[in-house]
This record gives structure tokens, C-alpha cells and sequence, in this order.
């Protein structure tokens, strides 16, 4: 299977940023895999945060619509990256990535950890944005795909849960910040595709945008022995590679941790 990572300097421009994502898709066709940024439709500070409902609210459907025609159009598999789409509560939205095939949502998932923290001045996603409950996946082709996005990363258990699920290829569109990327993002990013023997896709958001925010960049792709296929470094670019199930097979077949692990008692 061709995998195609699209990675962007996302801003507040609605109508810019799906430019950049026409003329992305068209250096990646042949991809049967495209994955997308988180929330490459609109990225802003969460100290703007209050505009993203208003955002999800005009937008939301009219992105829908645009990622099942494009599937269409393209004939490809299109996962989403991220972007916002209304909450239950009346001022939050939720960050949720879809997956489209041939004009259907085939999968959708709502980030589950959100990133709050007291970093640089400090992040508050949870002020606007709605917790999904629970890890996801979808199949295409021969291919279980385990969904995450950014700050799942730091989370082992998402990641052995989707492993449980049957996950051999895990899709994680970030906005991961300069400073957490430069320091951690390579390693999280290896650690998940070795200890659960996966493909690990990582599409990142990078530069300083025109809003303000400051991502690493660095999408990856990364085999189930930890090696990087493929590294976009710190432009916006887009890159594509094969992945192979039967070296996923092969190996769990060689080294089978995963029928080594145990059980923790005491807790």
C-alpha cells in the first residue's frame, strides 16, 4: 500500500489552507493512503480558542462534504487529519479525524487526551474542546488503521489498545509544538511503532503559521522495527511511501512480545 503524508503551516485562512490541500493532493496521486495534519482547516492559539465553535458551526458540514468528494474524486483513501466539528456543550466542538473511501466515511474518531499543560504560557484545549471516549479503528484493504491524534502519543495504553483492537498501522495527525516536538516527538513516535509492532503515521504541522503557532514539522513514517521510512523534516511538503503488511507479520512472528507480556497485579 502507497502512503502519502501532507504536511502544512497551517493558519486561520479557511479558504487558503484548502488551496494548500487541492494542490497537496494533486503531488500525491496514486497514494491509496493520504493522511492530513490535525487541524490543518484552522489552527489557532488556544488563547483564540473561542472562535473555533463559531468556526465547526460555518464549516463543519461544507468539510464533511468536501473530504467525501474528494475521496471521490481522487480515488483514495483520505484520512481527514483533524479539524472541528460541533460538541454537545453549546461553546465546545470536538477535534475529530474522518476517514473517507469512495464518498463514505469509513471511520471517525474524537481526540481522547487533550492538551493541557503549562508550557510555554501554558495550553488549554479542554476549555473548548469536547474528550472523545474511546480509541477507534477502520479497515481498508487488508489493513486494520488505529486512529489517534498529537497528545495521544504521550499515552501508551491508546496505542496498546488499538494493538488489541488489531491495529497494524496507526495514523496520528499533530500540531505538536516546536519546542515538545523538537524534544520528544521523534522518540514518542518510534516508541509507539516498536513496543505495539506497528506502522506509526505521523503528520505533523510545521513552521510558524499565520496565527501564531509554532509546530515542529518532522512527519514520519515509521516501520514496525522502528526505522524511519520517511522524515519531511521542518517545511510543508508532502512525501509517499509503501508499507508491506507481511513485514508487520513478520515481525510479531520473529520477536512475539506481545504473547510475553503480564498481567500487573497489586494496583
Amino acid at each position: 500500500m502507497k502512503v502519502a503524508l501532507l504536511q502544512s503551516s497551517s493558519g486561520d485562512d479557511y479558504q487558503a489552507n484548502l488551496r494548500w490541500l487541492e494542490g497537496a493532493l494533486d503531488e500525491v496521486m496514486g497514494a491509496d493512503l493520504v493522511v492530513l495534519p490535525e487541524m490543518w482547516p484552522f489552527l489557532v492559539p488556544d488563547a483564540r480558542g473561542h472562535e473555533r465553535r463559531p468556526f465547526a458551526d460555518r464549516h463543519g458540514k461544507d468539510l464533511l462534504n468536501k473530504m467525501s468528494e474528494l475521496s471521490r474524486e481522487k480515488g483514495m483513501c483520505l484520512l481527514s487529519g483533524s479539524f472541528f466539528l460541533p460538541g454537545l456543550s453549546e461553546n465546545k466542538v470536538t477535534n475529530s479525524s474522518m476517514a473517507h473511501l469512495n464518498g463514505n466515511e469509513i471511520g471517525r474518531y474524537d481526540k481522547n487526551h487533550l492538551f493541557d499543560n503549562q508550557l510555554e504560557g501554558g495550553y488549554g484545549e479542554s476549555q473548548t474542546v469536547e474528550a472523545g471516549e474511546k480509541p477507534e479503528i477502520f479497515s481498508f484493504h487488508d489493513w486494520t488503521i488505529g486512529q489517534s491524534i498529537c497528545y495521544d502519543l504521550r499515552f501508551a495504553y491508546h496505542f496498546s489498545s488499538l494493538r488489541e483492537m488489531g491495529a497494524d498501522l496507526v495514523v496520528c495527525p499533530s500540531a505538536f509544538t516546536w519546542k515538545t516536538g523538537r524534544d520528544h516527538w521523534e522518540t514518542l513516535v518510534r516508541a509507539r511503532a516498536i513496543e505495539n509492532q506497528i506502522y506509526m503515521v505521523a503528520v505533523n504541522q510545521c513552521g510558524r503559521g499565520e496565527s501564531g503557532v509554532h509546530c515542529w514539522g518532522h512527519s514520519m513514517l515509521v516501520d514496525p522495527w522502528g526505522e524511519i521510512v520517511l522524515d519531511l523534516g521542518e517545511k510543508v511538503g508532502v512525501g509517499m511511501a509503501e508499507v508491506d503488511r507481511e513485514k508487520v507479520i513478520g515481525c510479531r512472528e520473529k520477536m512475539p512480545v506481545w504473547s510475553h507480556r503480564k498481567s500487573v497485579t497489586g494496583r
